[in-house]
């Protein structure tokens, strides 16, 4: 039996695709706690984190501090604005599938809020510490593959999510 990492992703349709993504997990369902549990925790330690550094920066004085607010506040509204301009439909709503988490909202799937925040509270957090930073992209790259592992999400939406993010950041100094 040949891993779904080996064979050639294109000749897969995405439905399935994530029917034998899903089918996996479900049989293993300590992976799919685990998958809830990541998703929970990794956008509440984001949640946190975004206002500790920011009362840091302020704290040290640091002469970036305003743009540490200005920049994610403008992002985050042109991300929210994208989404509906786009109203692009989640794998749920358009195909067969039966997604491992539960979600009642329609549309606005492009791109994920979650990873471009996650994407954004991270840079950040870089220019203040890059070590640190880097851990928190480690965070935002794994919750991508969580909301598309979740069926909640296309990869496109989380690779543009984490792309305008990053660029974004690239605004902060």
């Amino acid at each position: 039996m040949t891993s779904i990492f080996t064979r050639k992703l294109s000749m897969y349709s995405y439905p399935a695709f994530y029917k034998y993504i899903s089918r996996y997990l479900n049989n293993h369902r300590q992976l799919v706690n685990g998958l809830f549990i990541f998703n929970r925790l990794i956008t509440k330690v984001m949640f946190f984190s975004y206002p500790i550094v920011v009362i840091y920066s302020l704290v040290k004085k640091m002469a970036d501090w305003p743009m540490f607010v200005i920049v994610p506040a403008i992002s985050f509204l042109l991300v929210t604005g994208l989404r509906k301009v786009f109203n692009a439909r989640r794998p749920y709503e358009v195909y067969p599938i039966n997604p491992l988490e539960k979600k009642v909202k329609a549309g606005e799937s492009f791109p994920s809020r979650h990873v471009f925040s996650a994407t954004m509270i991270a840079m950040v957090i870089f220019t203040v510490n890059p070590i640190l930073g880097k851990c928190y992209f480690g965070l935002a790259f794994l919750l991508a593959i969580i909301r598309v592992l979740l069926g909640v999400h296309f990869l496109r939406d989380v690779f543009a999510g984490l792309i305008i993010g990053f660029l974004a950041g690239l605004f902060l100094k």
